[in-house]
């Protein structure tokens, strides 16, 4: 089944999934009832699934795991469907008949899951998502062209995230996210946004807001979190969520992807106290160019 990814096909793809499965099910049940050939177990949802690629989802987040569980009920249907059209394994079907109502609920979990990802939204925490992220900060930068409205970008990241979720697992850390993402939610004015880009990376985009601006952003967040002491436990120890920022101001003439590869190369590189949120102002192209020819 050839999919193609906007939100229309999407939608009507699930639709024909659910009656794919449900016309399956059926087939399933004349066999051991009636002794009806039964149909083959459906193939085109795992063959989805498995080429699903990250430029296409946060399939490293909430809908990764939706499609990882999606994809043990498949195989748990089919192994009760391989033991059901054996003789003498009776019980085989009330399994069957229970795992395929299970299944069909993640199904259309799933579904609705894919959906919102495709408006934008990510489903974990309720902020905006990747897949939006780079359209909405174009529209603001044309604002800034247009009429000279300032914007900030700030990137956070959760500290130590891939250690934390080693060792207290994908579920807990979770909760981590969700957390985080409430916080950041909080610390936002009516009219700005914020997105999870990745499973630990946030973009926040304030908007009219100029250098000071957009340090005064990452200092509410700061507020914020010293306000909330959030903790997790970790190694038998209550420790606190804790993030590292920086922000930018763009100009009108900046390139958004460089600025945010510049973002990324402060955050790695030149925030070094982990433990509470900070701050650091990037320089736009241009400023970078001044202050090179200055020094």
């Amino acid at each position: 089944m050839a999919i193609n990814y906007n939100l229309d096909n999407r939608m009507k793809y699930f639709g024909d999934l659910l009656a794919e499965y449900q016309t399956w099910f059926l087939s399933v049940i004349q066999g051991a009832l009636l002794g009806k050939e039964v149909s083959s177990p459906p193939t085109s949802l795992p063959e989805w699934i498995n080429n699903l690629s990250i430029d296409e989802f946060n399939i490293d987040g909430h809908y990764g795991v939706q499609a990882e569980n999606i994809l043990q009920h498949h195989a748990k249907l089919v192994e009760h469907f391989q033991r059901l059209i054996q003789p003498s394994v009776p019980e085989a079907f009330f399994a069957f008949s229970e795992d395929f109502k299970s299944f069909i609920t993640e199904l259309q979990k799933f579904g609705h899951t894919a959906t919102l990802e495709e408006w934008g939204l990510d489903v974990l925490t309720g902020l905006k998502n990747i897949t939006i992220v780079k359209p909405d900060l174009a529209i603001e930068k044309q604002r800034l062209s247009r009429e000279g409205h300032p914007f900030s970008i700030g990137l956070a990241r959760i500290d130590d995230f891939a250690e934390i979720q080693k060792k207290i697992g994908h579920k807990a850390s979770d909760k981590i996210i969700k957390t985080t993402a409430g916080l950041i939610q909080k610390s936002l004015r009516s009219y700005d946004d914020a997105y999870r880009i990745s499973r630990d990376h946030f973009v926040i985009c304030l908007k009219q807001s100029d250098t000071n601006g957009g340090q005064r952003g990452l200092e509410r967040l700061r507020d914020v979190m010293t306000e909330a002491k959030e903790t997790f436990v970790m190694d038998n120890q209550e420790k606190a969520i804790t993030l590292s920022c920086v922000v930018a101001t763009p100009l009108a003439d900046d390139d958004l992807d460089g600025l945010m590869d510049n973002l990324y190369i402060d955050l790695d590189k030149k925030i070094r106290d982990q433990g509470s949120v900070l701050a650091f102002q990037e320089m736009s192209p241009l400023q970078r160019f001044v202050h090179k020819e200055s020094d």
